[in-house]
Protein backbone atom coordinates (compact mmCIF):
# COMPACT_ATOMS: atom_id res chain seq x y z
CA UNK A 1 0.00 0.00 0.00
CA UNK A 2 1.58 3.16 -1.27
CA UNK A 3 1.49 6.03 1.65
CA UNK A 4 0.02 9.42 -0.18
CA UNK A 5 2.27 12.63 0.79
CA UNK A 6 -0.10 15.32 1.95
CA UNK A 7 -0.20 18.38 0.20
CA UNK A 8 0.56 21.57 1.80
CA UNK A 9 -3.27 22.91 1.98
CA UNK A 10 -4.30 19.49 3.81
CA UNK A 11 -1.79 20.01 6.84
CA UNK A 12 -3.10 21.08 9.60
CA UNK A 13 -0.84 23.95 10.27
CA UNK A 14 -1.53 25.15 7.02
CA UNK A 15 -2.86 28.68 6.83
CA UNK A 16 -6.65 29.17 5.46
CA UNK A 17 -6.90 25.15 7.01
CA UNK A 18 -9.22 26.38 9.91
CA UNK A 19 -11.11 28.75 7.44
CA UNK A 20 -11.26 25.74 5.10
CA UNK A 21 -12.61 23.09 7.29
CA UNK A 22 -15.54 25.40 8.58
CA UNK A 23 -16.40 26.22 5.30
CA UNK A 24 -16.69 22.42 4.20
CA UNK A 25 -18.76 22.18 7.58
CA UNK A 26 -21.23 24.24 6.59
CA UNK A 27 -21.61 23.28 3.13
CA UNK A 28 -22.30 20.18 4.55
CA UNK A 29 -24.67 21.50 7.62
CA UNK A 30 -26.42 23.08 4.31
CA UNK A 31 -26.64 19.69 2.26
CA UNK A 32 -27.97 17.90 5.56
CA UNK A 33 -30.74 20.64 5.94
CA UNK A 34 -31.65 20.34 2.48
CA UNK A 35 -32.28 16.52 2.31
CA UNK A 36 -34.15 16.94 5.69
CA UNK A 37 -36.44 19.64 3.95
CA UNK A 38 -37.14 17.29 1.19
CA UNK A 39 -37.84 13.95 3.39
CA UNK A 40 -40.36 16.09 5.38
CA UNK A 41 -42.02 17.52 2.57
CA UNK A 42 -42.51 14.24 0.72
CA UNK A 43 -43.50 12.44 4.04
CA UNK A 44 -46.42 15.91 4.35
CA UNK A 45 -47.19 15.05 0.72
CA UNK A 46 -47.67 11.58 1.66
CA UNK A 47 -49.80 11.95 4.47
CA UNK A 48 -52.11 15.21 2.39
CA UNK A 49 -52.42 12.32 -0.35
CA UNK A 50 -53.90 9.72 2.41
CA UNK A 51 -56.09 12.32 3.85
CA UNK A 52 -57.77 13.13 0.75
Amino acid sequence: MAVKAMTKSERLNSPGFVEHYRKAVTAYQDQLAEKRRRREDAKRRQNLKAVS
